[in-house]
C-alpha cells in the first residue's frame, strides 16, 4: 500500500497537538511548578527578562548556551507570558517532529518517515520540556533542522543549500555548545565526501563562524578572553568525570548545584588551586582535574564509561531536568 506522507504527516502532527495542549492544559491547571520557573528554568526566565529590558551584555562570559535565552528574550520582549512562551515551545515541537519525519522520508520512504516522526511523538522528555523554560526544546528543533538540511544537501548540492547548512549548524553549537565537534566533522564531510567539494566545505565553515561570531564577541567584551560560545566546558565534564561519578550528574564538592551560582564558584576554587583567575583557567583546571582521575583510576574509569554506554542505551529520561515523578510527589 502506497503511504500518502502528506497526509500522515499532518495527521501525526494533529495528534501531537491534541496530546501537547492536552499535557500544557494538565500541567497549568493542575502543577504548579508548571507556573513557577525553577533551578535552570528560573535562571533562563530571569536572564530572558534582563534581556528584554535592553541588557543584552552580560558582566560574565557566557555560562550556558546562549541561543534559549536570547530566543527567550525575544518572546518576552514582544510580551509573551509564560504560558505564551509554552506555546510558542509547543509549535517548536510540531516543527520537530515534521523535520525528523521528513527526513526520514527523503532518506528511506514515506513508511520509515512516518514511523520515525511517530516514534520521536512517544518520547515522554521533550513533551514535559515544552511546558518549562529549559534550552532542550531548541536544542532538538536545531539538530533535526540540521540533519534535515544533511539529506536535502544529499540530494541536490547547491550553494544555498549548502550557505543554510551552515547557519543552522553555527545555530546548533549556540543551543548546544558541545555541538562545536561537530563543525570539523560535517567541513569534512563536504570537503573530502563522496563528492569532494573544498569550496563548500569552506563556505558551510565561514557561515558557521559568522552565526557563532556574536557569542564570541560577547565574551570577549565581558572578559576580554577567547571563549568561543561558552566558559563552562571544563567544569561540565569534571561533574562527569570525578571521584563518585556515577555516569549521571554528579555535584562538585565546594561548587553550588544552582546555575546561578556554580560557575561562579568554580571561578574562585579554581582561582584558589591554581593562582590563575581566568575563565579559561577555570575551564582548563576543571579538564586537568578529571583528566587527572581518569588517568589515576583505569578500573573506574573503565566501569564509570561502562555505565555511562549502559545508560546512553537503556535510560528512558535522558536529562536531569526530567523530574515529573519528582514534581508530582512535591505538589
Amino acid at each position: 500500500m502506497k503511504v500518502r506522507f502528506p497526509l500522515w504527516l499532518l495527521a501525526l502532527l494533529a495528534v501531537a497537538l491534541i496530546v501537547q495542549v492536552m499535557v500544557l492544559q494538565q500541567g497549568w491547571t493542575a502543577n504548579p511548578f508548571a507556573r513557577l520557573p525553577l533551578g535552570d528554568a528560573e535562571v533562563y526566565w530571569n536572564w530572558a527578562g534582563d534581556i528584554a529590558d535592553g541588557n543584552i551584555q552580560s558582566d560574565t562570559p557566557f555560562l550556558s548556551a546562549p541561543l534559549y535565552p536570547y530566543f527567550l528574550g525575544l518572546l518576552r520582549w514582544l510580551g509573551a507570558s509564560l504560558l505564551g512562551v509554552y506555546a510558542v515551545q509547543a509549535l517548536l515541537h510540531l516543527a520537530t517532529i515534521a523535520l525528523i519525519a521528513d527526513t526520514g522520508r527523503r532518506r528511506f520512504g514515506p513508511t520509515t518517515g512516518v514511523l520515525a516522526g511517530f516514534l520521536y511523538l512517544l518520547l515522554l522528555d521533550p513533551t514535559y520540556y515544552v511546558g518549562r523554560t529549559v534550552n532542550v526544546t531548541l536544542q532538538l528543533l536545531t539538530v533535526a533542522a540540521l540533519l534535515w538540511q544533511a539529506v536535502r544537501i544529499l540530494e541536490q548540492r547547491t550553494i544555498r543549500k549548502q550557505a543554510f547548512f551552515g547557519f543552522i549548524l553555527g545555530l546548533a553549537v549556540l543551543a548546544n555548545p558541545s555541538m562545536l565537534l561537530a563543525v570539523p566533522i560535517f567541513v569534512a564531510w563536504i570537503m573530502w565526501g563522496a563528492e569532494r567539494d573544498l569550496a563548500g566545505g569552506l563556505l558551510i565553515l565561514i557561515l558557521a563562524c559568522a552565526t557563532i561570531a556574536p557569542a564570541t564577541w560577547h565574551n570577549h567584551n565581558a572578559s576580554g578572553e577567547f571563549i568561543p560560545v561558552s566558559a563552562q566546558a571544563g567544569l561540565t565534564f569534571y561533574h562527569g568525570n570525578a571521584p563518585g561519578a556515577s555516569g549521571v550528574y554528579h555535584p562538585v564538592p565546594g561548587v553550588a548545584a544552582n546555575r546561578a551560582q556554580q560557575n561562579r564558584d568554580a571561578f574562585y576554587k579554581a582561582a584558589d588551586a591554581t593562582g590563575e583567575e581566568s575563565w579559561k583557567g577555570t575551564s582548563r583546571y576543571f579538564f586537568g582535574e578529571g583528566i587527572r582521575y581518569l588517568m589515576e583510576n583505569p578500573g573506574e574509569a573503565i566501569a564509570l564509561e561502562g555505565r555511562k554506554f549502559w545508560w546512553f542505551f537503556t535510560g528512558r529520561g535522558y536529562g536531569d531536568l526530567y523530574i515529573p515523578a519528582l514534581e508530582k510527589r512535591q505538589e
